[in-house]
């Protein structure tokens, strides 16, 4: 008995050991982006005023620039939630959502309440959410599936997928009749209400917008949802004939990036890179988990020394994440030596 026992703690023990150096190995990506370069002679990146700046975000992070966007920057959840509900009540054919974080309270059951009768209105209703960042019971889903809500749960824990358990969906999308996006830093909790400047209250930026680019954000909701069931949506319904016109008039020109965990550098660093690098009078961040590495932090500090403005707004100690808060702060002597600015909220 006693050899059983030992061999089942040395199996147990070289498991865990293999387990930990996957996770090790997986975090350690490779080589990060130290630089951009006109070439290998060390000529000047290329200004984000420049005509091939354009291009040169397309194609190093496949991300198509189109014009004619009609965009509304929201803050804290005020300025959201009530044009997000009135949309979602507004739907006539299609609703897709995918978020990270929701948990039970009363924005929760108002998300639910709309999505129900939407369904029974004959609105194809999806909702895709992160096993990892959902708290909700089975008793919230009941009523959703019973109405015909299409649900999935993205990225479940398993053994034979434990190599993706640290590769979460930070996704936030809202599609509303294929025409109507929404994305930001917003999900389901009752401490997205209010203007965020309260304890209590969380403080994001949200963004709705109209134009090419909300296909683009249905195309990231239908990879996950694929990933999540096997199910590849491409129809009208999701995507339908004439979604990707223009907004009459509106001049912004806008992409939707969508960046999965990789090997060596992602399209998302290669998009810091460009801007960081690209800036020459101002760069302005704000970012809630503020922790580049050394590469970055080397990257704001020469835009700084070129006479960049450049000005970070991250968060105070009352943050939710402690862990990422000192580990921001154990670095901020290295960019405030170059000129940089950083603020706590």
């Amino acid at each position: 008995m006693q050899i059983l026992a030992y061999a089942g703690f040395t199996l147990l023990g070289i498991t865990l050991a293999a387990l930990l150096l996957i996770g090790v190995l997986d975090v350690v990506r490779g080589t990060p982006v130290r630089r951009a370069l006109a070439d290998e002679k060390g000529g000047d990146s290329v200004a984000v005023r420049h005509p091939f700046f354009r291009e040169a975000m397309e194609l190093l992070t496949r991300t198509r620039l189109r014009p004619a966007h009609d965009v509304e920057i929201f803050m804290n959840g005020d300025e959201t939630y009530s044009r997000l509900f009135a949309d979602l009540r507004a739907a006539k054919s299609s609703i897709t959502m995918q978020l990270y974080y929701c948990n039970k309270g009363r924005m929760a059951d108002t998300v639910r309440e709309i999505l129900v009768e939407r369904a029974r209105a004959g609105v194809e209703v999806y909702f895709l959410y992160d096993s990892f960042g959902t708290t909700l019971k089975k008793d919230f889903f009941d009523p959703l599936k019973a109405a015909g809500v299409r649900l999935g749960r993205f990225r479940p824990f398993s053994l034979l997928s434990i190599q993706k358990a640290q590769h979460r969906a930070h996704i936030r999308v809202v599609v509303i009749d294929g025409t109507i996006g929404y994305t930001g830093g917003f999900g389901i909790d009752d401490k997205w209400y209010g203007d965020g400047r309260s304890a209590e209250q969380w403080r994001d930026t949200n963004v709705r917008f109209i134009g090419p680019a909300v296909r683009q954000l249905q195309a990231t909701f239908t990879v996950c949802w694929a990933e999540t069931t096997g199910h590849l949506l491409t129809g009208p319904l999701l995507f339908p004939e004439g979604g990707d016109g223009e907004a009459g008039d509106a001049p912004v020109l806008a992409g939707l990036l969508h960046a999965s965990p990789t090997i060596g550098s992602t399209s998302a660093e290669r998009l810091f890179v460009l801007m960081i690098t690209g800036a020459r009078k101002r760069l302005h961040i704000s970012n809630s988990y503020f922790v580049p590495d050394a590469a970055f932090r080397n990257l704001l500090c020469a835009a700084a020394k070129r006479g960049v403005d450049v000005r970070i707004l991250t968060v105070s100690k009352n943050t939710d994440v402690k862990s990422t808060w000192y580990a921001g702060r154990a670095r901020y002597d290295h960019l405030l030596s170059a000129g940089s600015t950083s603020t706590s909220r």
